[in-house]
């Protein structure tokens, strides 16, 4: 993670009207070849997020660990998850469809 943050350091800190000029982007625009793929780590990891509450309420899935652990990982892909995912949008995150 902090190596993505320290390669991809000097696009994100552009302004973002410059951004399409900077070097890096092709490779770190939302659909470039790292930030389509931070996308998708970022998305996958909040989905896995959702098996800790199927853990917790399945009685079958008991053996595959203990709950403290699968609330470790769930601590870790909360917060990771969503972190890769501006990371992909650039930090454009208005919350507009505009």
């Amino acid at each position: 993670m902090i190596v993505v943050l320290a390669r991809g350091l000097d696009f994100y800190r552009a302004p973002l009207l410059e951004r399409a000029h900077h070097e890096g982007y092709w490779t770190w625009k939302a659909g470039g070849s790292v930030g389509h793929k931070l996308g998708i780590a970022g998305a996958s990891m909040m989905a896995l997020m959702l098996l800790y509450s199927v853990r917790k309420r399945v009685g079958a899935l008991r053996r595959l660990g203990p709950l403290s652990r699968w609330l470790d990982v769930h601590i870790f892909l909360g917060v990771f998850g969503p972190l890769l995912v501006v990371l992909h949008s650039t930090f454009k995150v208005q919350g507009s469809w505009r």
